[in-house]
């Protein structure tokens, strides 16, 4: 049985003022079942103030779920190869 990429996670984009986290997944045409994961987190601050604190989770909270996205492969039961 040979799998097959069935289902590839939609690009993500999320943006702060000074964060951005982008992921897009691509799959590869010449083979049905690899691709390629593009995955970008930039933070250009590191001191926050506590009221910042609630955007700051929703961002991370954003960035968690979208690395947590998994790709869907089938097994095709009579599909022939190795």
């Amino acid at each position: 049985m040979k799998p097959v990429l069935e289902n590839l996670p939609q690009p993500e984009q999320v943006k702060l003022d000074y964060a951005i986290y982008k992921s897009d997944w691509k799959p590869d045409p010449k083979q049905p079942k690899t691709f390629t994961v593009i995955r970008d987190l930039a933070n250009a601050n590191y001191i926050f103030a506590s009221t910042d604190y609630k955007v700051l989770k929703d961002f991370y909270d954003k960035v968690k779920s979208g690395d947590e996205q998994q790709a869907i492969l089938k097994v095709n039961a009579n599909a022939v190869g190795k």
